[in-house]
């Protein structure tokens, strides 16, 4: 559990660390999400995005439950000078078996790769993958 939380650190400092060598970068994303009573907060950073993107706001994350799409019921998007794009998203998820996280950025975009870390209410991690084209999308069961 340790090497997670140093590899999710050292993920983190690299996705907002300054670095001119990232004008090359295809893109790289992280998205962080707790799984709390009846909801899903989740937190999206992008590197090497349009802020303008439609990838950016609502539509940043394909988030299913036993493979219905769920609508968030809350988008706050923002962006820094140093071309981060963060979106805050809430959806409401009343019971289910399997959650499904998909970034629109890693079909969207070849060579874009986003880093999903799916946690309990506690902050217990769950699940967590490092998606790309060859991977798009992070399948976790849900306790019943």
């Amino acid at each position: 559990m340790r090497i997670r939380l140093v590899v999710a650190l050292a993920f983190a400092l690299a996705l907002t660390a300054g670095s001119p060598a990232r004008a090359h970068d295809p893109g790289l994303g992280a998205a962080w999400l707790r799984l709390e009573a009846g909801a899903l907060a989740a937190r999206v950073e992008l590197r090497g995005v349009d802020d303008a993107s439609h990838a950016a706001g609502a539509d940043v994350l394909d988030v299913r439950v036993d493979g219905r799409r769920l609508a968030p019921t809350r988008v706050e998007r923002s962006a820094d000078p140093d071309g981060a794009v963060r979106v805050l998203l809430r959806y409401d998820v009343v019971g289910g078996r399997e959650l499904q996280v998909a970034p629109a950025l890693v079909r969207a975009r070849p060579g874009h790769r986003t880093f999903v870390h799916v946690a309990r209410a506690d902050g217990a991690p769950i699940a967590e993958a490092l998606l790309d084209p060859s991977a798009p999308a992070l399948d976790v069961p849900l306790a019943d």
